[in-house]
């Protein structure tokens, strides 16, 4: 009885280390990768475009201001176009992709 307890603790064992730990450290990595590629990304595009944005939503009325605010569109545009950029670029990762 002893000896199949002992069997199945050292498979179970061998399979978290062979298995879900290789796992982990390669998703792990190809996180660390993307989310810094993304930062880096975003660091390059951040001054771009920010002065034409700012002129357009300048020249919206009151209303449509006030519907975007109560959306928190400050918040949700970026965080889109950002899993947006992420996913393109998960997608060329030739491991994943």
């Amino acid at each position: 009885m002893y000896g199949i307890l002992v069997s199945a603790f050292n498979y179970a064992l061998g399979w978290i280390f062979r298995v879900l730990v290789i796992k982990a450290m390669v998703f792990g990595l190809l996180f660390y990768i993307t989310s810094e590629f993304m930062g880096y990304l975003m660091g390059k595009l951040s001054g771009s475009a920010i002065g034409g944005m700012q002129g357009a939503v300048d020249g919206l009325p009151g209303g449509v201001l006030w519907a975007l605010g109560v959306m928190r569109a400050d918040f949700g545009i970026p965080l889109v176009l950002a899993s947006a950029g992420l996913a393109f670029s998960i997608r060329r990762i030739p491991v994943i992709g």
